[in-house]
């Protein structure tokens, strides 16, 4: 069995990609024990450290170009373009092959090969069906489209969609998504109406929650006796994304500073960073940093995999975070958060999550002229919800986790029946 898996970052430099990577890797070895699974990166020694045992597709078409000094960035939109275009030559009617031999652009035929040898194509979890990202978007559906057009099953997992106008990815998501055997959503109140407007059948759809709740649920005992009661931390979990997609420039930081001291002195709470982007340039742990009062910060640790922001994350009794994953890890452990959001692609993420997590998950608007005293009363509800409520957001997690297991059960049963029917 052969399965490729496409996902949200090929730099692994995210750790909220990464996490959703795992946990659709651990899904998809729960299926095929004995597949071989190719994924798709820049960096396979990073896919070795969080996903080992699986196979690198590399994505080297900017070494093809002599462009002396490249930067990184030129280079990922070279091959963005490839990842984007490819499929779609092998598509089309064979004219570009007229051209002279050494007037061909060398197309590295490594992502071409694993389409091909592939049983299967899916999707793992990410907010790329969206404007934000457009880009990516489309690659990521170039590949499930060539796939279907050789007849083979593909899936989407933990999908986050919208805000979707781009010309573009609407085309791509209409002619695509309507033919993949299941797409798992990550919330029910935008994505489901979006893709049925999009002729996405209500019956391929499924709200699962997000992917990383793979690794933020201890599943209940076997007896079905209720789960033990986690110790209650004693940290303010905080965590801040300045990046133009969430609308958030440096010159929140101080206001945002402002609230994180007077609660933690309230609360007598130790300060806990939860960075889950490593990008150099997105300088996530800096501004962390700079909003963290001093005298209050938890003792540096080294927060490199999931696993290490998952265990922060418990550790903590509320959390205040413009990152959605640090939500993801914190309220999948009955741990409330509250949202900092200021742009529409950030409002449809966390609205949804609140909804999955109605006790324990609030917005902030970064917009409200009240700004000072919004985070002020809503960090002093999370820090004081109650058991009962943190109990009920940790039932929720348990369910999300049960419907992505089962959307991945339902995939593979599909897909079986395909594969042998071939």
């Amino acid at each position: 069995m052969r399965v490729l898996l496409d996902h949200s970052g090929y730099d692994l430099l995210n750790l909220g990609d990464v996490s959703m990577l795992q946990a659709a890797v651990i899904r998809t070895r729960r299926q095929w024990p004995d597949a071989v699974i190719d994924v798709v990166t820049y960096t396979p020694d990073r896919l070795q450290l969080f996903c080992p045992g699986t196979r690198p597709v590399r994505l080297a078409v900017a070494a093809q170009f002599p462009v002396a000094h490249r930067s990184k960035r030129i280079q990922i939109g070279l091959e963005q373009v490839h990842k984007m275009t490819v499929p779609h030559l092998r598509a089309l009617p064979p004219l570009w092959r007229l051209l002279p031999r050494e007037r061909r652009v060398e197309i590295d035929p490594t992502l071409l090969q694993a389409i091909d040898a592939a049983d299967v194509v899916v999707a793992g979890g990410g907010g790329y069906l969206a404007d934000p990202f457009w880009w990516h978007g489309i690659g990521v559906l170039s590949v499930l489209e060539m796939a279907q057009r050789q007849g083979k099953p593909t899936a989407m997992f933990g999908q986050g969609v919208g805000p979707l106008t781009h010309r573009g990815l609407v085309r791509m998501t209409r002619r695509v998504v309507p033919n993949v055997e299941v797409v798992g959503l990550r919330e029910r109140v935008r994505g489901p109406e979006l893709l049925k407007r999009l002729g996405v059948a209500p019956a391929v759809l499924r709200v699962t929650g997000d992917e990383a709740i793979e690794l933020a649920v201890n599943d209940p005992p076997a007896d079905g006796a209720p789960a033990a009661e986690p110790p209650a931390g004693r940290g303010l979990g905080i965590n801040v994304r300045v990046a133009a997609y969430a609308g958030v420039a440096a010159d929140l930081l101080p206001v945002l500073g402002a609230a994180v001291r007077r609660a933690a002195g309230a609360f007598e709470a130790t300060v806990v960073p939860l960075p889950i982007s490593l990008y150099p340039e997105d300088g996530e742990p800096e501004a962390i940093a700079e909003i963290t009062p001093p005298g209050f910060a938890e003792a540096p640790t080294a927060l490199q995999t999931p696993a290490d922001l998952v265990a922060a994350a418990g550790r903590c009794r509320a959390v205040l975070t413009g990152s959605y994953h640090a939500a993801v890890f914190a309220l999948a452990q009955g741990v409330p958060a509250v949202c900092l959001v200021k742009s529409a692609y950030y409002a449809g993420k966390f609205d949804g999550l609140a909804a999955l997590f109605p006790s324990v998950c609030s917005t902030v608007s970064l917009d409200d002229p009240a700004l000072p005293a919004a985070l002020d009363t809503a960090l002093v509800a999370a820090w004081d919800a109650g058991a009962q409520a943190r109990e009920a957001a940790r039932r929720s997690a348990r369910a999300q986790l049960q419907a992505g297991r089962d959307a991945y059960d339902y995939f593979a049963g599909t897909a079986g029946e395909r594969i042998s029917n071939r």
